[in-house]
């Protein structure tokens, strides 16, 4: 009976505390309705590392305090205006948090807040929306450069235009056009030989891998290649030799372009070797057999010419005359 009590004690504990979490956590969602409640969650933001940094924001947002504090009527505009307002705020901090550790998310975070302030303006909050304005666009020019230099020193091609097309976009919304011409024209280029590669790469690898479909026998050992296709030897190991030429191209490219697991370019090239090198044994063994075939072939000849001019030069000595056998005679 005090093993029940005890657990019919310790659910509705947990039931309490789910309770009061999901309370909370419901209260810390909510959005400001009331003007006090803006008031509030504007002045919570005063201080802040990312508004002193950006004291256009910080400008915006105590001009937003004095407007809710001094105005007759708190209208459903002003309601959705200081909504924009604080919603820019606050996506602006997160950005700002994430701008070392992570620049482009902290350029896609702060999109929102340049969404927001867009919106601001659209519902007549020009002059807050103009100050907010001046501190993102120079966010997205410290941003863009910062991530442009991670582009600099990325490992691999696509990291480096993952990373060149956050920097074009950064620099698009900073205002600033002459250095957004500069580096969308080095994406450009960029991304125009990294296709063209690309290109190159994919084609050079499918004639590797269309080898080493075929290649049985010369993919196996030199052995099985002499005793199950003697006569094709010589043109698998051309074919080889251009397989190869084909997979070490590609890989070159690969390694060029840091594409890594992406490709297969590096293992068509160490099989392509293994093909290659057993071809080449077996044509080596093959041209080593026909060798001796024939100099076995030729020594029987000479040994034959031999015997025949033997034979030839007896014949001739039982056929010459001594003047013995003429007296003899």
């Amino acid at each position: 009976m005090k093993g029940n009590q005890a657990a019919l004690t310790c659910l509705v504990a947990v039931l309490v505390v789910a309770s009061t979490t999901g309370t909370v956590g419901a209260q810390e969602r909510a959005q400001p309705e009331t003007p006090e409640e803006f008031v509030t969650a504007l002045n919570d933001l005063r201080g802040s590392e990312a508004l002193t940094e950006y004291p256009e924001l910080d400008l915006a947002r105590s001009q937003a305090v004095v407007e809710i504090q001094t105005g007759e009527k708190f209208t459903e505009t002003d309601r959705q205006r200081m909504r924009n307002l604080l919603n820019a705020l606050e996506a602006f901090q997160v950005a700002y948090a994430n701008a070392s550790s992570n620049p482009v998310e902290s350029v896609n975070t702060v999109d929102a807040a340049y969404e927001s302030l867009t919106a601001l303006k659209e519902n007549g909050g020009d002059s807050y929306a103009t100050l907010g304005f001046v501190a993102v666009e120079r966010f997205y020019g410290v941003q863009g450069e910062r991530i442009y230099q991670a582009a600099q020193n990325a490992s691999s091609t696509p990291e480096e235009l993952r990373l060149l097309d956050a920097a074009v976009h950064a620099y698009e919304r900073s205002g600033n056009t002459q250095r957004y011409s500069e580096i969308r024209l080095e994406r450009d280029e960029t991304r125009a030989e990294y296709e063209n590669n690309l290109q190159r790469h994919d084609t050079l690898a499918a004639d590797a891998a269309g080898f080493l479909e075929t290649c049985e026998a010369a993919c196996e050992s030199p052995v099985a290649l002499v005793t199950t296709s003697p006569m094709s030897t010589f043109s698998t190991y051309t074919s080889a030799l251009g397989a190869h030429d084909a997979a070490t191209r590609s890989a070159s490219i690969a390694s060029e372009h840091g594409l890594g697991e992406e490709s297969n370019a590096a293992s068509y090239r160490a099989t392509t070797f293994d093909a290659l090198v057993n071809a080449g044994i077996a044509s080596a063994s093959l041209v080593l057999a026909y060798a001796l075939t024939m100099i076995g072939i030729a020594a029987a000849v000479v040994w034959r010419l031999s015997k025949w001019a033997d034979d030839a030069q007896a014949a001739a000595n039982d056929r010459i005359v001594t003047p013995q056998e003429v007296e003899n005679a």
